[in-house]
């Protein structure tokens, strides 16, 4: 894990420490940014052995939010942060190499990190060390759990995109696109989407740890009830033009979307055995993030067909729809290792 943790902060560190040099030819920084891309799925495919192998039953669900928390408030730093640093020096490229030092640190202190904690276990092997990786792998394939977390992940990210991206644009676009607020109060209404992005997952967390039991399913029910009805309200003239109630729909929307991410990486642990923990969290997340490209796509070309915003709001709750109707079948196979053999 740790060899797969630094390969991902170097993909991401180099090329924006680079860019001053290498951000002059679209080609290369193309090339850069595919590679930085990269290091996301790298870094969040070591979520859940780490969860697995470092936490116990009753601390999965809560590590698993603050991961995420922690994940949305980087992003929001970034923001804030990224046009300053460009007032600062003037260029998009210095502000990159700038913003390229919390990765190298971050490696630094990753690099001095020690193994697990002595204390830790290794899971037991649910289906025997005798099989091999690839074995263990395959048969995780055809396993129905598998092909109903992936279109959880799919449906979450279709959600996830639509209300971070698409939601907002609804809010800025002139009437009667949509509700005619502008880009400066569109942008600051969208902060309540990301403030419950960052303390929406340790809340979930502590729900699946002490309220649901550990059980991922309920929370991923919940996160779906609450994205689908919460986003499909903003549509209506009651909610948006009341200040309060569409700031607690947005809190409420985009809070119950990523309840659901540190939900799938906490059952992840408990599904599979622990030698492809981290390929099905890497297939489950990698597959389901298609979701949020079909979202995006769909949304837009709806947009650009009908000159509002309608169908995207009826597509989200369909997506939820369907997300709830899968996370009813998201149960733990029965030849998975029982919740007391985990660390």
């Amino acid at each position: 894990m740790k060899a797969v943790i630094v390969l991902g902060l170097l993909c991401v560190s180099v090329p924006a420490a680079a860019m001053p040099w290498i951000g002059v030819k679209y080609p290369v920084v193309f090339c850069a940014r595919l590679v930085q891309g990269a290091s996301v799925g790298l870094v969040l495919a070591t979520w859940a052995p780490l969860i697995a192998v470092w936490f116990p039953p009753e601390k999965k669900g809560l590590v698993a939010g603050l991961i995420m928390g922690a994940i949305s408030l980087g992003s929001a730093i970034g923001v804030l942060v990224s046009p300053v640093v460009f007032l600062a020096v003037g260029s998009w490229q210095k502000t990159a190499a700038l913003l390229s030092i919390p990765g190298w640190l971050t490696l630094v202190f990753t690099l001095f990190l020690k193994g697990r904690p002595q204390d830790s276990q290794v899971p037991s092997l649910a289906d025997g060390a005798s099989i091999t990786d690839g074995a263990l792998f395959r048969k995780a394939l055809f396993a129905p759990i598998t092909w109903v977390g992936i279109l959880i992940a799919f449906f979450t990210q279709w959600c996830l995109q639509s209300v971070y991206n698409l939601v907002p644009a609804y809010l800025a676009a002139d009437v009667p696109m949509g509700v005619g607020f502008g880009p400066m109060l569109s942008g600051q209404l969208s902060l309540a989407i990301m403030i419950s992005g960052m303390f929406a997952p340790v809340l979930g967390g502590l729900l699946q740890d002490k309220v649901f039991r550990g059980d991922s399913r309920l929370l991923v029910i919940f996160g779906f009830l609450l994205t689908g009805a919460f986003t499909y309200l903003i549509l209506f003239s009651f909610v948006h033009t009341k200040m309060l109630l569409l700031s607690v729909c947005l809190i409420l929307a985009g809070g119950g979307v990523v309840l659901m991410n540190p939900a799938m990486a906490a059952f992840v642990t408990v599904a599979y055995p622990i030698q492809i923990v981290g390929r099905m969290n890497g297939l489950w997340l990698g597959v389901g993030a298609f979701g949020g490209v079909a979202g995006l796509y769909a949304g837009g070309r709806a947009v650009a067909k009908s000159g509002n915003f309608t169908m995207v709001f009826i597509m989200v709750a369909l997506a939820a729809v369907a997300g709830f109707v899968c996370a009813l079948f998201m149960t733990r196979p029965s030849n998975s290792p029982p919740a007391d053999q985990h660390p």
